[in-house]
Parts: structure tokens; sequence; C-alpha cells
């Protein structure tokens, strides 16, 4: 640690700290003390301290090589001073590293501290500005080359532990801001702590300027370009308290191997918040981020908000809210431009995105917004109460697509199948919960569920199951994929599928509102459908279902142009039949009403003839008309070549005043000439007619030539002129 003496700053002891340094010396203008140095590190097991004199704040700038703090950086005195460290070449954490401070803390690889007026206390300029103030810091300006901040602490100051029983690592006195703020973060087995304070985390790119709000928030208007953020490896972020806040921004945001951002709300306060903003993406493995009241707290939930292109969560990757006591749990919201991914499972569960509620506050609503959302391998977005309170509500707006596939294996939790789930429990019981399930509402072009997907809105407890709403242009279930609204013990929710253009149901799929599953009194839920057709396979076992044990049955009923391929009767499971089946075993069934119902397609088919026909009977060159028209329509709807045999079957129309009769004074009807037109042809053998003429009665006739006695022959010419 060496002072570059810029400012006034010294060490008692001299430069060589071997146990304790305390830096005296400092440029004091108000209430803000600067200090400047070539080198600043701390051993492990030393202690830097910097006295205060009752300063608001302390900066201290590093111009020489990157900071490695092993050890306890301190800072004593009466006034609680913030502390700001910058140093552009880069910062370091040891495992050892550990903070003990009165305010804030603000640790950066920025040029410089901004303060009005553009004045800079910059460490690639060892000058101290005449024109430096007694303002506060209004932010941080980074030059061309920042470096990257690196932190590993485990730091256990006094014992002192985090809410999951992990060491504190960087810790700041409750309510206070800890902030770190560079050009890539990694946080790699090192644990910041900040007891209903404000951790925020801000990655930015060469040339960036940081906004700083007085309350020490950040502010990125400034910034063209981010880096990333890692936390790896057993890594805990944790602001649980009154009124925690956590934020971090960046390019990505990755959390891999148990790494945890967590805010477990106390007290009275509702305004904890999670809030991550990643330009690209951001990526969760393994436990990712726990946001919930402390037990028997009042207190409601922190509210997660998720900002970013591509949300992906895999391999048992955990983002996770709820309630244990009074206060409701809070909510999540994600907002990804791109796609969100949610896959597979881990050792303990499914990769997941949930809220819960066990006391008696109601579960926190889970809302995601998105172009395409896949939930694939066992996979699940789910909002459960296991208690008294109701269950969240769960919003899916994916403009693209919804599309939910297949199981996952966990080698300590079982068999899970991916899903979208609002429901009352996860296990059959008569005694809890009593809590009703949330509602489930999903809006997107195509909802698509495959090998024994699951979307639904059950109660396995005694409380009422909730409602299902969907709204799509195409919904398709195969492999024994389901949508439902069951009920152990309570009445079934209700489920609304609205503005489809076709439903599909294939291989074992279905659409249900069972009620009593548990043998219990509920009724079954409502079925409600408007689709332009609704389309199943014979023989694939795929039914529609509002049935109930003991209470009523519900109601379906489906509006369609075309139902294909099911019908209304008693479903059986494996009958091989696809069902529309509203019966209650010892209730009273329910009403199935299909309006505007298309007759089935199989019902519509016609024996066609075996003969073929030979199209070059029936299509002739053909030419355009010069002169006036005399048009006979062939069969089939194809123009008959003037050259073919008038059909005797075929009728005249009437053609009004020809010409003959017109100069003869006379007025022809269509029924004479076709009396004519018969008589002439039966009495002759089969010649085509080539001439028009009238006979002795004045009447018109077809013939093949003209005959003796005739009047006014009017030949045929061989153009297609009539």
């Amino acid at each position: 640690m060496q002072p570059d003496n810029s400012t006034q700053t010294s060490l008692a002891g001299g430069a060589q700290c071997t146990v304790d340094c305390t830096v005296i010396g400092h440029s004091r203008l108000g209430n803000n003390l600067f200090h400047s140095f070539s080198q600043f590190s701390i051993p492990e097991n030393v202690t830097v301290t910097f006295a205060d004199g009752g300063a608001s704040n302390i900066f201290a700038r590093v111009s020489g090589g990157r900071s490695i703090l092993e050890g306890t950086l301190a800072v004593t005195g009466s006034g609680n001073a913030n502390f700001f460290l910058i140093n552009p070449h880069g910062v370091t954490f040891g495992p050892q590293a550990t903070l003990i401070t009165a305010g804030s803390v603000i640790v950066s690889t920025a040029d410089s501290i901004v303060f009005p007026n553009q004045v800079l206390f910059d460490a690639t300029d060892t000058t101290l500005p005449p024109t430096l103030t007694v303002s506060a810091p209004v932010g941080l300006q980074f030059g061309q080359n920042p470096g990257a901040l690196i932190n590993h602490s485990q730091a256990s100051p006094a014992g002192s532990l985090n809410i999951f029983g992990a060491p504190v690592g960087l810790q700041v006195n409750a309510g206070k801001t800890l902030a770190l703020v560079s050009s890539g973060i990694f946080l790699e087995h090192g644990n910041l702590t900040a007891n209903g304070g404000r951790i925020e985390l801000g990655s930015v790119s060469a040339g960036s300027e940081v906004a700083l709000s007085p309350e020490f928030h950040l502010s990125y208007q400034g910034v063209s370009a981010f880096q990333d953020i890692y936390l790896r490896q057993g890594t805990f972020v944790d602001a649980s308290g009154d009124g925690g806040e956590i934020v971090a921004h960046g390019s990505t945001i990755n959390l891999a191997d148990t790494a945890v951002i967590s805010n477990f709300a106390s007290g009275r306060l509702s305004s904890s918040l999670i809030h991550l903003i990643a330009n690209e993406s951001i990526n969760i493995t393994g436990i990712g981020i726990l946001f919930s009241p402390l037990p028997n707290s009042s207190s409601d939930g922190a509210t997660l908000k998720i900002d970013t292109k591509l949300l992906t969560i895999q391999r048992g990757g955990v983002i996770s809210g709820g309630t244990i006591g009074t206060g409701n749990g809070g909510n999540l919201v994600i907002n990804a431009l791109e796609a969100v991914n949610v896959s597979g499972v881990g050792d303990f569960s499914p990769s997941l995105i949930t809220t819960a509620t066990e006391g008696t506050g109601a579960g926190g609503d889970i809302t995601i917004n998105t172009r395409r959302l896949s939930i694939t391998g066992g996979a699940r977005i789910e909002a459960i109460t296991y208690g008294l309170g109701q269950g969240g509500d769960v919003t899916v707006n994916a403009t693209e697509q919804i599309h939910l596939s297949g199981t996952g294996v966990t080698p300590l939790a079982g068999v899970f199948a991916s899903g979208i789930l609002a429901s009352s429990g996860l296990e059959e019981r008569s005694f809890q919960p009593t809590g009703i399930g949330g509602s489930l509402r999903l809006i997107t072009s195509e909802l698509s569920l495959d090998r024994g997907a699951q979307v639904g809105v059950n109660s396995l407890g005694s409380g009422n199951a909730g409602n299902l709403e969907i709204q799509a242009q195409t919904v398709r279930l195969d492999n024994s994929s389901q949508i439902t609204a069951a009920s152990a013990f309570g009445n079934g929710g209700n489920i609304h599928v609205r503005n489809l253009e076709t439903l599909i149901l294939r291989r074992g799929s279905g659409i249900s509102t069972r009620a009593g599953t548990g043998n219990g009194q509920g009724n079954g839920g409502n079925i409600d459908i408007v689709a332009n057709f609704v389309v199943t396979r014979p023989f694939e076992n795929s039914d529609i279902i509002a049935t109930a044990t003991r209470g009523r049955g519900g109601n379906i009923k489906i509006d369609t142009r075309g139902l294909y391929g099911i019908s209304e009767r008693r479903a059986i499971a494996n009958n091989r039949t696809n069902d529309i089946d509203a019966t209650s075993d010892f209730g009273v069934s329910g009403t199935i009403a299909v309006n505007n119902l298309v007759v089935e397609a199989e019902q519509q088919l016609v024996s066609l003839p075996s003969q073929t026909l030979t199209t070059t009977a029936l299509i002739r060159e053909g030419c355009a008309a010069t002169g006036n028209r005399f048009v006979v329509t062939g069969p089939g709807g194809l123009p008959t070549h003037p050259t073919d045999a008038v059909d005797i079957n075929a009728p005249l129309v009437d053609l009004g005043r020809s010409y003959a009769s017109h100069a003869l004074g006379r007025n022809l009807t269509a029924e004479a000439a076709l009396d004519s037109t018969i008589t002439a042809l039966q009495q002759q053998p089969w010649i085509e007619a080539n001439t028009v003429t009238t006979d002795r009665n004045n009447r018109v006739v077809l013939v093949a030539q003209p005959r003796s006695g005739s009047e006014s022959p009017w030949p045929i010419t061989s153009r297609c002129a009539a």
C-alpha cells in the first residue's frame, strides 16, 4: 500500500503494514475526504482502517496495478462515512476479505468519480482538481480499458452468517448499500450481504458513465453497452430484511453451481425487490433466485422482476417465491423479448419457476411476457398453496408459441411431467390444504402439449380448484397430454378455451374438470370451448370430460363449425373411443351442448364411380367466339365442343325470338323446339347435326344436311363463331 502524494494521505506505522494500518492523512473539502494511492492492497490477516473524522464520504483512488484485498477494510469515526474505492486496473476480494463500515460501500473499476459540473476525481490523473467541491458525487466515469471485479469472500466476522447459515462474505450494515460497478463482475464462491439494504451489481463497457443518486441508486441511461455478470460455485447474494433490494444490470447474467440471489422480507415493509436486467440473456443452472417473507412474518414477499432478451433455466435451476406467515408471497414478473426456456431436472427438483404459500397469506402471482415459452424435460411453472391462503395466479402472454413436452426423472425426488400449474396442494389430503387454487391464463398464437405435458388448475386438498383460460389460434395435445381443472375434495375449476381456429386432441390426450378424485363431494367444473374445428383421430382415447364422483357433473359447451372424431358418450378408461362426458357417478349429471355442429366427416362420405373419366373427351381446344353465341353447357361444368353431338337429355333454355321466327311473325317456344328436336333425333340414326333450318311448318330444326323443301338454311360454319 503506497500513497502517491497527490493528497495528504499518510499511514501510521509506515507503508509496510504487518498487522494493522491506519490511514491518518487526507485532503478534506467540507464533508468529503480524499485519498490517493499508487498501490492499494491488503494482505490476509491485516486490517486497514480509514478514520472519517466526522466526514460523510471517503473517496480513495488507486492509480497503479490491481488491488487485491485479502484482509479487512474498516472505516471508523463519528461520521458513519460512506466509502468509495476506484481502481481502473481491477479489484479482487480474497476468501477472507472483510468490510467493517458504518456507511455504504461503492467499489468500482471506473477511471473517475464525477461531481457536479463535470468535476472529476480521476485515478488516471493524480493531480487534485482545484475546483473539487464539497458536493456529493453524481456518477462514475469509465475509461477505455476498465478492469473486472472479482469476489471470493467467505468471511464470517464475529461468526456472522447469512439467512442460509453461510458466511456473510462482504457485508455492510443493515439498510446500507453495497455496490460493485465494473467491466465484468465475477462472484466465485464469494458472498455479498446487506440485511434490509441494497446490493447493486453493474457491469458496463468501456467509455460508459453511470449516474449515481444521493441514495446510491445507479442509473445506466448513459451506458450504450454492458458486460457479463457471473455468480457461481456456491455464491450467495442476500439482502434479506426489511425493504431489502438487489439490482443487477449486465449483458448476460449467469447463475450456476448453487448460486443464490435471495431477499427474504421481514417486518412491515413490502417494498423489497430483486431486479435483474440483462440486455442479452439470463441463465440459471442449479438453485437460483429465492424471494419470500421470513417464516412467521407479517410482511409481504419481495417482488422479482426480470428484464432480458432470453431467459434460460436448466438442470434444476429454480426461481422461487413463497410465504409461510400471514404476509402475501412476492410477485414474479418476467419480460423476455425473445424466449423463456425452462428445461430438465436436477438432483432434488425439476427446473422450476414457482410461487407458493404455506400460511394464511396468499401466494404470489407469476406473469410472463415473451414471444416463445418452452417447458421441456419435466420442468415446471407453478403457483401452489399448501395452507389456508389462496394460491397465486399464473399469466403467460407468448405472442408466438407456448410449448410443453416430456417428463424428467430426478435421482432423489422422482418423476416430473412438464407443466404449467396453478394448484392447491401436491398430494391428495382431505384436511390440508384448504386454500383455493389460483387461476391460470395462457394467451398465445399456438399452444402445444406433447409427451405427457400438463396445463392445470388442480386442487388436491379440500380447497376448490381455480379457473383456466386459454386464448389461442391453435391448441394441440398429443401423447397423453392433459389440460385439467380437477379437484380431490372441493369443486373442480372451470376451463375456457376461446378464439381457436383448431383444437386437436391426439393419442390419449384430453381436457377435463373432474371433481371428487379423492372420493369427495365436489361438483365438476364447466368446460367452454369456442373453436372453428375440434379434431380427434378415431380410437385414440382422447376425451373432453366434466365428471364428478359424488357431486354434480359439470357442463360442457362447445361452439364449433366442425366436430370430428369425438362423440357424446360415457368416458371409460382405455375404452379407445373419443368421448364427451359430463356424468356423475353418484350425483346428477351435467349437460352437454354442441352448437352449430357439423356432421362428422365419415358420415358425409359417398361412393364414387369406379370408372375413370377420359379427359381427352372432356377437354378440347377452344377459341374465342367472334359473332353471336349459342351455348350448351356440358357435364361437370366443362363446355361442349362445337362439333360434339347434343345430349338427348340436355334441356334447351328459352332462346327468345329467333331470327327466323321474327321474319315470319311467329314466336316459337323452347318446348316446341325441344319436342321437334327429340322427334327428329328418334326417327333418324345418330348423325351429328350440322345445319339449323326451318321445315314446312316454319319450325326450327337441327339437321345433318339440308332437306328439299326447307327454307332459310343456317349452315354451321367451321369456325367457333355461333
